[in-house]
């Protein structure tokens, strides 16, 4: 480990570089395990003439504690998040590229469940790797063609952010 000391405050912590332990919960370890995962997917799973875009959504706090302590209400929210995450790429494609539907946009996605956070409190999030991009399967041949989407601007991320709000309420109300 390493010992810091603000210069100013004289406030001293110890971080560790490893705990040398599979079992434990070092923040280092965990740290270094998520990276890890995170590149085997983008190099081996996820394909890899395609862009990668990474969303992480927050909840507030009292939010956090009752998903970390009901598995079935995780289970909901995720499911929202990751729905409206996926809606949200087919309806930009619909638009950008004259769709007919969204039923013809194909994404894909890995979701990560994180637990806690740098100070092991507990704060369920997920992180998603999304394919930045859509396939869409033309008319006269078999096989998809990718179709790489633009950045999302605020307003649409505000947007996801909103319908998975709303939704999530809905699946708090039930």
């Amino acid at each position: 480990y390493v010992r810091i000391e603000c210069p100013e405050c004289g406030f001293e912590r110890a971080v560790a570089y490893s705990c040398k332990k599979r079992g434990g919960i070092c923040p280092s370890c965990m740290g270094r395990r998520m990276n890890d995962t995170a590149c085997h997917l983008v190099d081996r799973v996820l394909p890899f003439d395609t862009p990668i875009r990474q969303w992480v959504c927050s909840m507030p706090f009292s939010l956090r504690y009752l998903m970390g302590y009901d598995k079935k209400l995780c289970a909901d929210i995720l499911s929202v998040y990751a729905s409206e995450l996926m809606h949200s790429y087919k309806l930009r494609a619909k638009h950008l590229f004259g769709l007919r539907s969204v039923e013809q946009a194909h994404t894909g996605a890995v979701t990560s469940v994180q637990r806690f956070d740098s100070a092991l409190r507990l704060n369920v999030h997920p992180h998603t790797l999304v394919i930045d991009g859509v396939y869409v399967q033309e008319d006269d041949r078999d096989r998809l063609v990718f179709y790489p989407l633009p950045a999302p601007t605020h307003a649409e991320v505000a947007t996801v952010a909103a319908r998975i709000a709303q939704r999530a309420e809905a699946v708090m109300r039930k």
